[in-house]
């Protein structure tokens, strides 16, 4: 078994979907999406999906 493969196992016998590492690197994928789509709609771009951030977005969708 390779150490990837082991950590895997661990997280998923934590509860954890995906390893700390995966998380932690869409959790900063996300922070800036969100931060992108402030900044292009005029909003304070702070990189959290805050009332205004989320209005804008429901907004956008309908």
């Amino acid at each position: 078994m390779t150490p990837s493969m082991y950590r895997l196992m661990v997280c998923r016998q934590l509860g954890w979907n995906s390893p700390p590492r995966m998380a932690e690197d869409s959790r900063r994928k996300t922070i800036a999406a969100i931060r992108a789509y402030q900044q292009e709609h005029g909003l304070a771009v702070d990189g959290l999906a805050g009332k205004k951030t989320v209005a804008a977005l429901k907004g956008a969708t309908t």
